[in-house]
C-alpha cells in the first residue's frame, strides 16, 4: 500500500518547493523480500521562478518524535546532481548506495527502527531520550544545501502516520510455509508451537476452562495462547490506560512543563534551585564534619568548603544562573550585560563612577569596540612593564618590548596577524631615564607577516629605515618606484608657509620651496650655487647633459605656445650689479682636474651684451672675430641675354645659394621676402659688345611691378656698358617681391655663366 504527502511552501531567503512523500509498505510473498524505503520526491524553485538546477545539491532526512524535539534517526545524500532536471529530484530513503546514515553514528539501526513504537527508549542525536508510546507517530524534517552560500534550508516536520507502522508485518517474512501449511493432523487435532515447529496436537480445551480473555478497553493488553492467558495493564496519561504518577486526572499531581515558583524555578522536568533561595538558615542538614574550625563557635576561625560539600548538604549540583543587583548596586548581570557601577550596563560590559555626582562611564565594551574615559575626566591606560614578574621586577634593557596592539584579519581558515604597534626600550637606559621608541608595522604585499614600516625614535622618525639621528629619515623599499611627497609648515617668523630642506642642523646649503611654488638654492648662503652633477667615469664620455626647458604646448593642440623661459637676474640697489653671466670650460687634457669655467658671454644690468669681454661697452661688443652670414642669395643667368632698347627683367635663372627658405624664384626670376625688414640689394654685369655710337643705359628695381629704386648712365662709343647696381629696399616679409630690370638703347648681350663678368644679383639682409 501507498500514501502520497503532498505541501506547498516559501522559504523566505531561497526557495520554493513543492513536494510529494510517497511512503511505500511491499506486500511480499513468503520466499521474496521487499526493499523497505521511502520514496521522497520534490520540485524546487528559486526566488524568481526558476528550477533549481544546480550540479551539486545535498539533502539531509531526519526522523523525529512527535514534538520535533529529538533526532532518532538521520541520513544524507550528498553531491545530487539537479542539471536539466527542472528542479525535480526523486529520493529513496534507506538507499544503502547512495544515503549516508550519519545518526546514530554507530550499531545496524535502520531507518524504519524508528518507527517501532516497543522501542524502550530512543537516545536522541543531541541529548536527552524517546520514550514512545503505543500511540505515537513520528515526524520527518528534510534539509538541503544547494552550495551557492546559503546554507542548509529547512522545510517544515511533516507527520507520519499509520503506513510506515505496516513495515513491522516484516516479521512474516521469518516464517517459513511449513510453520503455516501443515499436513498430517487428525480431525479434533490442533496446531501446537513447540518453539521450533508446529505439530499436531490433541485439543485439550473443554468448556469448563478458559481458553480466551479479551478487554472491552485499552486498559488491558492480552496475549492469548496455550491454557495461561497473559493480561498487562497500560499505564499512561492518554484515554483509555490506567493513569501515571504526573497524570492530570489525578488531583494536585505535578505535570511536565508545570512552572514552579518559590525555591526552585523554571519547568519540570527540568527545574532549578532559584537565585538567593540558599541561605545559611536553609543549610541545617550539613555534617560538621564539613567544617574545619574549632571550637564549636566558629567565630575568628577559618572554614574551607567545597561544591562537594554543598552538594552532600543540600543534595543538589551548585550552577550560577546570574547576578542580582545587591544593595548598592554594585555590580549588575541584565539581558547578557555586565554592570558595574550601574544597573542599566548598554553594552556587554560597562564601568561607570560617579564624581561630583556626576556619571562617567569610565569603560564600554561591546560589539562595536572599546571606549574608554567617556566622561568628564581625561582618559589614559597605564601599562607596567618590567624585565621580570610583576612580583619580582627587574629593570628593562634595550629594545625590551613594552606593550603593544595586534590587529589580526581571518583569512578563511584562522586569524592571521596583519598589523601592529610596538612600543620598545631604545638605547641608553640609565635609572629614572628610559628612553623609547614605538615601532609601526604592516604586511607588504604578497607577505605573511608584518615587518617594521615606521619608527619614531628618541630624535627623530625613520621610514622604512631605523632612524639615524635626522628629524626625518626616508627610504623607499626595495624593489619600490615609490616617490617621497612631503608637506611641512616652518614656524620661522620670516617665512612661515615655506618647505625647508636643509642638509644638517645649522648649515646654510638648503632650498627653500615657498607657498607661491617658487624654489630657492641655498637662500641664505652667498653666493648661492645651483648645480646639477652628471657624473662620468668611461673615458671620453661626456657627463649627462642638463636641460632648462620651459613646458612644450599641449599635444596635438592648434595655436597653442610653448612656455616662455625667463632667466633673469637680482634686482640690484646703488651701484651694484645684476648681470647674467655664462660659463664655460676650455677642454683640458686626459687626467686634468682643475677648475678653469670662465665667463664667455655676459650681459650686464643696462642691457650690454659681450662676448669675450666682462665690460661691453656696447649693445653687442664682441671681443673677437665674427664670421656672419646675411646673405640671402646670389642670383646668375646661366646663359648670355640679348635685349633691344626696351626695358626687360633680367632673367636670373640660377643660383650659388639661397638660403632664406628657398625665397627666390628661378622661373619667375624674382624674390619673395620671408621675413620682413631691410635688404640690401646688389646687381652687376656688362655686355659683350662695345658701342659704336654711345648712347643710355639703366638699371632698375621694381617692387610688385612698381619702379622703386633706378640707375643708369651713358657710355662712349666703343664702351662696353656695364652697370653697378646698389640699394636697400623695405620688405614685409608676406606679399612683397622685386624684380630687377635693364634698359639699353642699343642692342646688348648680358654675359651669362657663373664665373667671369657674368650677370650677378647679390641679396643680404640688413634687419628690422
Amino acid at each position: 500500500m501507498q500514501i502520497c504527502l503532498g505541501f506547498i511552501t516559501f522559504l523566505k531567503k531561497f526557495f520554493f518547493l513543492f513536494t510529494l512523500v510517497f511512503l511505500s509498505v511491499f506486500s511480499v510473498s513468503i520466499a521474496v523480500a521487499a526493499p523497505k524505503l521511502i520514496s521522497f520526491q520534490t520540485k524546487i524553485y528559486k526566488p524568481d521562478g526558476t528550477p533549481l538546477e544546480a550540479t551539486s545539491v545535498q539533502f539531509k532526512f531526519s526522523l523525529m518524535n512527535p514534538l520535533s524535539t529529538c533526532v532518532i534517526y538521520s541520513e544524507t545524500f550528498s553531491n545530487v546532481d539537479l542539471s536539466s532536471s527542472g528542479g525535480s529530484v526523486v529520493l529513496a530513503l534507506g538507499d544503502p548506495v547512495k544515503a549516508l546514515r550519519t545518526y546514530p553514528t554507530s550499531g545496524s539501526m535502520k531507518w524504519y527502527d524508528a518507527f517501532n513504537n516497543t522501542t524502550p527508549t530512543y537516545a536522541c542525536q543531541t541529548t536527552g531520550t524517546f520514550s514512545p508510546s503505543f500511540i505515537d507517530n513520528r515526524r520527518l524534517v528534510m534539509q538541503f544545501n544547494d552550495g551557492g552560500g546559503s546554507g542548509w534550508q529547512t522545510l517544515p516536520p511533516m507527520d507520519i502516520n499509520s503506513v510506515p507502522f505496516a513495515m513491522f508485518a516484516e516479521l512474516a517474512e521469518t516464517v517459513p510455509a511449513s510453520g503455516i501449511l501443515q499436513g498430517g493432523a487428525t480431525p479434533g487435532q490442533v496446531l501446537k508451537w513447540t518453539g521450533t515447529s508446529w505439530a499436531a496436537s490433541t485439543d485439550n480445551s473443554n468448556a469448563s476452562g478458559v481458553s480466551n480473555v479479551s478487554s472491552a478497553t485499552s486498559y488491558l493488553s492480552i496475549a492469548n495462547g496455550g491454557t495461561t492467558p497473559v493480561l498487562t495493564v497500560n499505564v499512561g496519561t492518554g484515554i483509555n490506560t490506567v493513569a501515571a504518577g504526573n497524570d492530570a486526572r489525578i488531583t494536585g499531581a505535578f505535570q511536565s512543563a508545570t512552572s514552579l515558583s518559590g525555591d526552585l524555578t523554571g519547568t519540570l522536568p527540568n527545574a532549578t534551585i532559584a537565585a538567593g533561595a540558599v541561605t545559611n538558615s536553609k543549610i541545617t542538614s550539613m555534617a560538621f564534619s564539613k567544617l574545619t574550625g574549632v571550637p564549636t563557635t566558629l567565630s575568628g576561625h577559618g572554614i574551607t568548603m567545597t561544591s562537594s560539600d554543598i552538594t552532600t548538604a543540600l543534595t543538589y549540583t551548585p550552577t550560577i544562573s546570574q547576578w542580582v543587583t545587591n544593595a548598592s548596586s554594585d555590580i549588575t548581570y541584565i539581558g547578557g550585560n555586565v554592570g558595574i557601577g550601574t544597573t542599566a550596563p548598554s553594552r556587554t560590559f560597562e564601568v561607570d563612577a560617579i564624581t561630583s555626582g556626576v556619571v562617567q562611564r569610565t569603560m564600554l565594551m561591546g560589539t562595536d569596540g572599546l571606549t574608554l574615559g567617556q566622561g568628564i575626566t581625561p582618559s589614559t591606560i597605564t601599562i607596567n612593564s618590567s624585565g621580570n614578574t610583576p612580583l619580582a621586577p627587574t629593570a628593562v634593557s634595550y629594545y625590551d618590548t613594552l606593550g603593544g596592539m595586534q590587529f589580526n584579519a581571518w583569512d578563511g581558515t584562522s586569524y592571521i596577524p596583519t598589523a601592529s604597534m610596538t612600543m620598545r626600550v631604545a638605547n641608553g637606559v640609565s635609572t629614572g631615564k628610559i628612553p623609547s621608541q614605538i615601532e609601526f608595522n604592516t604586511t607588504d604585499l604578497g607577505a605573511s607577516a608584518p615587518t617594521p614600516r615606521m619608527v619614531v625614535g628618541i630624535r627623530g622618525v625613520g621610514i622604512n629605515v631605523a632612524p639615524n639621528g635626522a628629524a626625518l629619515d626616508v627610504s623607499n623599499p626595495v624593489g619600490s618606484n615609490n616617490a617621497f611627497t612631503a608637506q611641512f609648515s616652518d614656524n620661522r617668523a620670516l617665512f612661515p608657509t615655506w618647505l625647508n630642506f636643509i642638509n644638517k642642523p645649522g648649515s646654510s646649503t638648503r632650498f627653500d620651496f615657498t607657498e607661491s611654488g617658487y624654489l630657492y638654492w641655498n637662500f641664505f648662503a652667498s653666493p648661492s650655487v645651483f648645480r646639477i652633477a652628471g657624473y662620468q667615469s668611461t673615458p671620453n664620455t661626456a657627463g649627462a647633459p642638463l636641460y632648462l626647458l620651459a613646458m612644450d604646448a599641449a599635444y596635438s593642440a592648434t595655436d597653442k605656445e610653448g612656455g616662455t623661459l625667463f632667466i633673469g637676474s637680482g634686482q640690484s640697489t646703488g651701484t651694484g650689479a645684476s648681470n647674467i653671466e655664462f660659463q664655460t670650460a676650455t677642454p683640458q687634457a686626459s687626467g686634468a682636474t682643475a677648475n678653469n669655467r670662465t665667463t664667455k658671454m655676459i650681459l650686464l644690468g643696462n642691457g650690454n651684451v659681450g662676448i669675450g669681454t666682462t665690460a661691453p661697452a656696447a649693445k653687442l661688443d664682441v671681443a673677437g672675430d665674427v664670421v656672419g652670414n646675411a646673405q640671402v642669395f646670389r642670383a646668375y643667368l646661366l646663359t648670355s641675354f640679348s635685349k633691344g632698347a626696351t626695358w626687360e627683367k633680367i632673367p636670373f635663372n640660377a643660383t650659388y645659394f639661397n638660403t632664406l627658405q628657398g625665397a627666390f624664384d628661378t622661373v619667375n626670376n624674382r624674390f619673395t621676402a620671408s621675413r620682413s625688414g631691410y635688404y640690401q640689394v646688389g646687381v652687376s654685369g656688362y655686355s659683350t659688345a662695345s658701342s659704336a655710337t654711345g648712347d643710355r643705359y639703366g638699371f632698375a628695381l621694381l617692387k610688385n611691378g612698381s619702379q622703386e629704386t633706378i640707375t643708369g648712365g651713358n657710355y662712349s662709343v666703343g664702351d662696353t656698358p656695364f652697370a653697378p647696381f646698389n640699394t636697400i629696399v623695405y620688405m614685409n616679409g608676406t606679399t612683397d617681391y622685386i624684380e630687377i630690370h635693364m634698359y639699353s638703347a642699343i642692342a646688348a648681350t648680358l654675359s651669362g655663366g657663373s664665373t667671369g663678368y657674368g650677370m650677378q644679383w647679390n641679396m643680404s639682409y640688413i634687419g628690422k
